[in-house]
């Protein structure tokens, strides 16, 4: 899919944007909040149903504004215009698609995927397994069809083991849910692997390419259990020490991937620029996975491409993003950021006190 239409109205300082994108890479470049990353946080809008910079949608709606409106126009394979739109007004949440109303988000990701990277990115190698979870599941989730409703049986019966264990229940009452975990479990746990065997080969050529180092970076993927154990026996073995601590402690909602260089995690052993530049591997790995997986390409966003990294490795940047074929968006403050590099297709925006023209 590409993004062929955009308007958007109330969102933070953008009050009313309407633009035409290049369908390969488009370069949006302003000062300081200027709307640059607002920018950026429609489209993760249009995408996702929500923000990569806040969890609470009406602190994104502008000032004095009672609602929200991001509509954009879609490019399919066969050459057809979808429509495409959220609106969000008093936390009731809005989707249309091709003239049918969506109930679920998870509906909306479907056709317009799209890879952020921004300024947080690297909390998903110094925080918690939450982030690196995420971005493991994003990425099965645009290749795989089963997995979001294996995911949400999953997620279904754990609250309710939970809920059993919190209600201090005994183990016939809580074994009900294990049969439902343990099915679900293992065929979670074999769609992330096999994503995670076709993805390494592919992030370890851009990794090569832009941190150009000699040091084996390992990444391991880890279940949340171990894996060679029956899950529906461990969980029968642990009910005593679950129902101690009135949770599930083991399963694929404890899973977690590992980054590492010579034995030492990657956020000890990188400098910050180095940590940016893996990120921004791990996340063009991501869509390149999904366009050899679908035979089309994804949005990929890059907000302040140029801050903490060098000239030399922003080249290198640009090339990669030249050569990929999803449609990018990179904000920056640099208005000569693309220099001598000639990209095919390119567009160059100029924002200024929320407003966005196109530079001819």
């Amino acid at each position: 899919m590409k993004l062929q239409h955009i308007e958007i109205q109330n969102v933070r300082n953008l009050t009313r944007i309407i633009l035409k994108p290049s369908e390969k890479v488009n370069i949006i470049y302003g000062n300081n909040a200027s709307g640059k990353t607002s920018f950026l946080e429609a489209l993760h809008l249009l995408s996702y149903g929500k923000s990569f910079r806040t969890r609470h949608l009406s602190k994104i709606v502008a000032t004095g504004a009672e609602q929200l409106i991001i509509n954009g126009k879609l490019s399919s394979s066969d050459k057809s215009d979808i429509p495409i739109g959220i609106a969000y007004q008093n936390k009731c949440f809005k989707i249309r698609v091709a003239g049918q109303t969506l109930k679920k988000t998870s509906e909306l990701a479907q056709y317009l995927p799209l890879t952020v990277i921004h300024q947080d990115s690297y909390r998903l190698l110094t925080d918690g397994p939450r982030f690196r979870k995420q971005f493991l599941d994003r990425g099965v989730f645009h290749v795989e069809q089963t997995f979001l409703s294996i995911w949400n049986r999953y997620r279904r019966a754990l609250k309710q083991r939970n809920s059993s264990l919190q209600n201090r229940q005994t183990l016939k009452m809580v074994a009900i849910w294990n049969s439902e975990l343990s099915e679900t479990a293992k065929q979670l746990h074999y769609l992330r692997h096999q994503y995670i065997e076709d993805f390494l080969p592919v992030f370890q050529v851009h990794s090569t390419r832009l941190l150009g180092i000699d040091e084996t970076l390992c990444i391991k993927y880890h279940a949340g259990w171990p894996v060679e154990q029956d899950y529906c026996e461990m969980l029968e073995e642990g009910f005593e020490r679950d129902k101690a601590v009135a949770y599930t402690r083991k399963g694929p909602h404890r899973a977690d991937l590992d980054f590492r260089v010579k034995g030492v995690p990657v956020h000890e052993y990188f400098s910050r620029g180095q940590q940016k530049l893996l990120v921004s591997a791990l996340m063009v790995a991501q869509a390149d996975i999904y366009r050899q997986r679908k035979g089309s390409s994804g949005l990929l966003l890059i907000d302040d491409l140029d801050a903490e990294l060098d000239n030399k490795h922003v080249s290198i940047f640009l090339e990669m993003i030249n050569e990929i074929e999803a449609q990018v968006f990179v904000t920056t403050t640099d208005k000569g950021l693309l220099g001598d590099h000639k990209i095919n297709d390119s567009k160059l925006f100029h924002v200024e006190h929320g407003s966005i023209e196109e530079v001819l």
